[in-house]
């Protein structure tokens, strides 16, 4: 995936203001465009957008036959939900199936920290367009499908990452869409370093690594031995 990011500050010191009410805003609003494959992308949620985030809010620009898939923690299992506007109805609650493609449902609601596999039927760039707050995400003890709620990129170590304090034993999955597989990395302190980037390890959890490297837009599924919970805020300052 190929992405592109900027990021504006809606408010700052010399920010929109306005001239007759003065009113301040504080909210930091930016987009960036997501390049996906007729393939399985792992995508992350960083914004929040519109009314409720929902799909078709997250996602204007995908294609009628496009499927998402969301990663269900407590059942273990994917969920899927398809795209399509061929129904004759184009208002966005009643341009969604359930994993039949028969059976009407509501738009899915996809929360800002998490990832979300789609899969269009051709390629497609998507714009994504919000406001960044931030996220508080509880982990389980297994896979959680999360992302950065903070759209950033470089090494996880990263003060806005804030992925620090993953538990001895934590895996990081990275999707490869080229090859369609996961990329493992795991997460231990045992070897004596505290420094965070030198206790990542490679697929084999013996051979030292550094610290991964997360894309803007890019999913990830996060499991850790133990429930935890992390957070992220951003900051105009």
């Amino acid at each position: 995936m190929k992405k592109t990011l900027l990021i504006a500050a809606a408010a700052l010191a010399a920010g929109v203001i306005s001239t007759q009410a003065q009113v301040y805003s504080q909210n930091v609003v930016g987009y960036y465009n997501v390049a996906m494959a007729a393939n399985y992308n792992l995508v992350s949620v960083q914004f929040q957008v519109g009314s409720s985030n929902g799909a078709s809010e997250v996602f204007p620009n995908i294609p009628d036959g496009t499927a998402l898939i969301q990663w269900n923690p407590s059942a273990v299992t994917f969920v899927y939900n398809y795209y399509d506007t061929g129904g004759g109805s184009t208002p966005p609650n009643q341009s969604w199936y359930m994993g039949d493609y028969a059976t009407p449902t509501n738009q899915p609601v996809l929360k800002p920290g998490t990832s979300v596999f789609v899969l269009p039927p051709s390629a497609v760039t998507n714009t994504f367009v919000g406001t960044v707050i931030g996220a508080t995400n509880g982990l389980i003890a297994g896979y959680n499908c999360i992302a950065s709620a903070v759209p950033a990129g470089g090494a996880i170590t990263n003060a806005l990452f804030n992925f620090n304090s993953f538990p001895d034993g934590t895996a990081l999955l990275r999707w490869n869409p080229v090859n369609s597989t996961y990329v493992y990395n795991y997460y231990d302190t045992g070897g004596g370093s505290t420094i965070p980037g030198d206790s990542w390890y490679m697929s084999d959890y013996a051979t030292p690594t550094n610290a991964p490297i997360m894309s803007v837009g890019a999913g990830s599924f996060i499991i850790p031995p133990s429930s935890f919970t992390y957070s992220q805020t951003f900051t105009n300052n």
